[in-house]
């Protein structure tokens, strides 16, 4: 069957809608990839990387800054050099008063092994002040870097525009590709009852996004590209065995 496709700039997300703890930051790198921890082995005299030097976070900067709060924000952590065999990253926040919570469910992020940065999916909530917001990550837990970012009052920009314009299932191999009308946003795939499929579109630069990944089974729903700054995407999988 042939894809369905739709998109709105307008519809309030199920991540949104959502009651997420206000506490920490939940986040989600821009790329996707299995958990590896990189350098030597752990404490003791234990084996393992041989001496690997283990690369330290830089820098951490965020799109826009400073925020309206109630909109989105991308946070962009990167390391002195690419971590050989990815990296885990956990962010916090030092001010609830923010509201900062996240498009996934997870505290730590996932940095693929060669890439030395990636994105960060964040959104805030309304403010009636301005409101200086620390934002720390850790790897490796001995490498941190923190930024400070500021949370305005205000009324937030409009959503973003986000389509799908490829959802595609053929001999177990899924390709989904996307658009953003801000190609500062992070978009995350979900599935039509709402449940995040682990799924982050890396991004392609001008707005377009892309994943292609395995797949055992064809899709037997619909999904729901969903961008941190408000836009979100439809779509039913076009199926070739």
């Amino acid at each position: 069957m042939h894809a369905a496709f739709s998109g709105s700039g307008s519809r309030r997300p199920g991540w949104l809608r959502a009651a997420v703890p206000a506490l920490a930051i939940a986040a989600t790198l821009a790329m996707a990839g299995p958990a590896f921890a990189s350098g030597g082995g752990g404490g003791g005299g234990g084996g393992g990387g041989g001496g690997t030097v283990t690369p330290t976070l830089k820098s951490i900067t965020f799109t826009p800054s400073p925020v309206i709060g109630g909109g989105g924000e991308t946070a962009t952590v990167t390391f002195t050099s690419a971590p050989s065999q990815g990296a885990v990253v956990q962010v916090s926040s030092s001010n609830a008063a923010a509201g900062f919570s996240s498009l996934t469910n997870g505290s730590d992020v996932i940095l693929p092994p060669g890439q030395a940065s990636g994105q960060i999916a964040l959104i805030t909530s309304a403010v009636t002040a301005p409101v200086a917001v620390t934002i720390t990550a850790t790897a490796f837990g001995t490498t941190t870097i923190s930024g400070v970012l500021t949370v305005n009052p205000g009324a937030p920009p409009a959503a973003d525009t986000v389509r799908v314009t490829q959802f595609q299932w053929q001999r177990g191999i899924q390709t989904i590709q996307a658009t953003s009308s801000n190609s500062n946003a992070v978009l995350n795939v979900f599935d039509a009852d709402g449940t995040w499929t682990g799924i982050t579109l890396t991004s392609q630069g001008g707005g377009r996004y892309s994943s292609t990944h395995e797949e055992v089974f064809p899709p037997d729903q619909p999904i729901i590209v969903e961008s941190n700054f408000g836009g979100s995407g439809t779509a039913t999988a076009q199926i070739s065995n």
